[in-house]
């Protein structure tokens, strides 16, 4: 005989069990729902990594105490010197965090001088302030990717 779920537990006449029902929705939710292959992965890997110390793949990342002494993570990737691929990816990580954490954009400081050439954008969030920056490193013939987020207990 059939173990059927009781008629309250049916979900379109079908009879599945509330736990099933649970790791579906589960299971929809965390596949991803955009064009970058890992959606709100990318952006929140330095909150993961404040609590696992656990970096993303191809990142690197600290923790340190930012200007105000608060707590602050950031990582970090590294692309050939001025590669499309690293312009692209912090567009990709930057749409990621505006569609993942609730937020605004910041303004951007004037005020910050850089020998290389330096792309930075913040987004301030209730748990802190993320900045996606893109710094070319002629020395090193690097370009690298940075995600920060400071103002957190990190």
């Amino acid at each position: 005989m059939l173990d059927r779920a009781p008629q309250s537990q049916r979900l379109l006449g079908v009879g599945l069990r509330p736990a099933v029902v649970s790791i579906t929705i589960a299971l929809i939710f965390a596949l991803p729902r955009s064009g970058f292959a890992d959606d709100c992965e990318t952006s929140s890997a330095v909150m993961e990594f404040a609590i696992t110390g656990n970096a993303p793949k191809g990142a690197s990342c600290r923790k340190y105490l930012d200007q105000l002494g608060k707590p602050a993570t950031s990582c970090w990737w590294v692309f050939p010197y001025r590669q499309s691929s690293a312009t692209d990816f912090a567009e990709e990580m930057w749409a990621s965090l505006s569609q993942c954490h609730i937020g605004h954009e910041l303004q951007p400081d004037q005020l910050v001088n850089h020998p290389d050439s330096y792309v930075l954008r913040e987004w301030a969030t209730d748990d802190g302030v993320f900045s996606v920056s893109v710094k070319d490193k002629a020395g090193r013939q690097q370009t690298m990717v940075f995600l920060r987020l400071a103002g957190t207990g990190g």
